[in-house]
């Protein structure tokens, strides 16, 4: 009968706490630098700033415009969405609705315009000077 001796196993190693993992890290430098923050030499990790995400979202000056028809009674609508918090949702819509001559609506999502107008509010945003991604079909 074959016996198993098990104390001639391998234990297995933590690596999880390395710290020649850390220090070896051949992208370390290139995030850095993408990110315009000094390279660390040290495994330690910032703490993660919620105000840093904030100040990124201010600043952005990017709308997307959607497209929708669900839940809707099969009526076709324009989504617009803006990811700047100094531009007044309620001033952009009056503004959009009056210049495409469409009815709207502020909903949770953003500003509701009724039809597909897309390429119109998109060519009237960049000229506002907002960078523009569609969304959906």
């Amino acid at each position: 009968m074959f016996t198993h001796d098990y104390s001639m196993a391998k234990k297995r190693q933590d690596r999880s706490t390395s710290e020649s993992d850390a220090q070896s890290n051949p992208f370390a430098e290139a995030l850095a630098n993408a990110l315009g923050v000094p390279v660390t030499e040290s495994s330690e990790r910032l703490a993660w700033d919620e105000n840093d995400v904030q100040e990124v979202i201010r600043d952005s000056k990017w709308v997307h415009i959607g497209f929708e028809k669900k839940g809707r009674g099969g009526k076709t609508v324009t989504l617009v969405n803006f990811h700047s918090a100094e531009a007044d949702t309620a001033n952009w819509a009056k503004k959009l609705k009056s210049r495409l001559g469409v009815g709207g609506a502020i909903d949770s999502e953003g500003i509701v315009l009724q039809g597909d107008v897309r390429t119109k509010v998109e060519t009237y945003l960049q000229e506002a000077g907002f960078k523009t991604k569609r969304i959906g079909g």
